[in-house]
């Protein structure tokens, strides 16, 4: 009886840890985009931030202000923040590296940070941004996730 309870037990975990890599396969963000992939207008749908090298939990805004940023082929991005309307810049994709660089000593709402690293999900709507930066001497990082803007 005790064989039966535990291969019933090893069974429902096993099929518990197929369904969850099943989950994390379909949003999974390890892909490295190609340039061409984030060409177009993106829409911020939520920031999340926390203090580096803390058990502090992830501060998270759900986000739906209107905030984006759009990339165009010619290597420039327009980015809508809040205090400054639309800013300009241009852009560069190295790997998952991707650089801004804001015309006139301008920056983004969550620009002061020229380098991020970024993800693409699989079907290509979805990318994340994630960099860190320094505030008041605590060194925050953040992860921004954007949805591609419909046609």
């Amino acid at each position: 009886m005790k064989k039966i309870i535990k291969l019933i037990a090893f069974v429902l975990i096993m099929s518990l840890a197929v369904s969850f890599g099943i989950m994390l396969s379909g949003c999974a963000f390890g892909v490295v985009p190609e340039a061409e992939q984030l060409h177009g207008r993106w829409y911020l749908t939520e920031h999340e931030h926390r203090p580096e090298n803390t058990t502090h939990r992830p501060g998270s805004i759900a986000w739906s202000g209107g905030y984006f940023i759009e990339f165009r082929a010619d290597g420039t991005f327009s980015e809508f923040e809040f205090w400054t309307a639309v800013v300009e810049g241009t852009w560069e994709l190295d790997g998952d590296s991707l650089t801004l660089n804001w015309v006139s000593g301008t920056s983004g709402l969550f620009g002061h940070v020229t380098d991020r690293t970024i993800r693409i999900s699989e079907d290509g709507n979805t990318i994340v941004m994630t960099y860190s930066r320094n505030i008041q001497g605590v060194r925050y990082r953040y992860t921004d996730t954007f949805e591609r803007a419909s046609e």
